[in-house]
């Protein structure tokens, strides 16, 4: 019996092989499931974003590579000469009076703490709107101006931070080839590692020009509006900050019109960067600011400066070769008193030309300003008329 369930039943066997072969067979036919294809638009992006990610780590490669080269060859700048700005000798009349200084641009040393909040505002907005985020160098901010300066067609903006332009003006970087520039970026970099950002300010605001033979931000408020740093107003601020990136060009004196704009161009970047509501930016648009340029001041003006003048040119002739930053000079002069002896001159000419040309109404030209006489003028009678 055992043998007989042992005993496989040769049909069942074979009908079992042939129905392995034919699924053996029905595989073999059946094609293998095909690939889904990745779309091309997918597959162009992969490739681009793949090819933009490693130009971008070749191009900040080769940027720190030069970078590096730049900050081991600048490593010979003395960089404390930013902070080593010369002092000047003061220059003190018969009175007492300090009528100003020689030998460092006549300029008004101010410190951060005389500054108000309104005219940072509008110096950042103005020349550097990343200032306080940037460690020297603003690539971001020098792509932007390139775009605002190609839009307009002309130069709208600079593309310098302020750390650029202290930079450049303590180590007279002139020029616009690449190789400067990036001597300059380098000694940015090392001044941005040596100082704070309110240090950096404070040097940078003692130093550039203002325009008018206004070097430093004291003589510029001195000079345009009468006051000291911290008496300026919103509007005051914002035109003095417009005259950085063309002093000369800008200057009140030179043009109120040109001046106006700089102004409103500061009060707009400050309503974009947030620091001027709608309402501040439309009054302070619509308000009138012009500089003290009386007459009188501009005759003042030029009896102090022709003072200082001689004085310079006396030190230079007796004592050349002496140094004289840090002393003190007095002089046997009563600036006041000039002041006053020649503006009464002045209102006197003036006067004889005015009755002149009434009755005679052919033109000819009275020399009524003293501002850019070269000598002081004395006058025994009319300093007596005076006191």
């Amino acid at each position: 019996m055992s043998r007989d369930k042992d005993r496989t039943d040769p049909k069942k066997e074979k009908v079992k092989v042939d129905e392995d072969r034919e699924e053996i067979e029905s595989e073999a036919e059946t094609p293998p499931k095909a690939r889904k294809k990745r779309p091309f638009l997918v597959s162009a992006s992969l490739f681009f974003i793949s090819f933009v990610f490693y130009v971008a780590v070749a191009i900040a490669g080769l940027g720190a590579g030069v970078i590096w080269h730049y900050l081991d060859a600048t490593d010979h700048f003395d960089i404390s000469k930013v902070e080593n700005q010369d002092l000047g000798a003061a220059v003190t009349d018969s009175q007492g009076l300090v009528v100003g200084r020689i030998g460092n641009e006549n300029r008004i040393f101010i410190q951060r703490s005389d500054l108000p909040d309104h005219f940072v505002d509008a110096l950042i907005a103005a020349e550097d709107q990343l200032y306080f985020f940037h460690p020297g160098v603003d690539p971001k901010g020098s792509l932007r101006a390139a775009w605002r300066n190609y839009r307009a067609s002309g130069i709208e903006e600079g593309g310098s931070t302020l750390t650029q332009q202290l930079a450049r003006n303590v180590f007279e970087l002139e020029g616009r080839h690449m190789e400067r520039k990036l001597i300059e970026i380098a000694v940015a970099l090392r001044i941005e590692l040596r100082y704070t950002k309110d240090e950096i300010l404070e040097h940078y605001l003692n130093r550039i020009y203002f325009g008018s033979g206004f070097y430093g931000l004291g003589s510029a408020a001195k000079g345009y509006f009468d006051k000291s740093v911290n008496e300026l107003t919103l509007q005051e601020s914002a035109m003095i900050c417009g005259l950085i990136r063309s002093p000369s060009k800008s200057s009140p004196f030179a043009s109120q019109e040109l001046a106006k704009n700089a102004r409103n161009r500061t009060l707009d970047r400050m309503h974009e960067s947030g620091a001027l509501t709608s309402q501040e930016r439309k009054e302070a648009l619509a308000a009138t600011t012009k500089p003290v340029e009386t007459r009188s001041v501009h005759v003042a003006r030029g009896q102090r400066d022709s003072l200082l003048d001689r004085v310079q040119r006396e030190v230079e002739s007796r004592f050349p070769g002496v140094p004289t930053d840090g002393s003190t000079i007095h002089v046997s002069y009563d600036l006041r008193l000039q002041q006053k002896a020649a503006n009464l001159l002045d209102e006197h000419l003036t006067q004889i030309s005015k009755n002149s040309t009434k009755e005679n109404p052919k033109p000819y030209k009275v020399l009524s300003s003293f501002s850019r006489e070269k000598r002081a003028f004395h006058s025994p009678a009319l300093a007596a008329a005076t006191t």
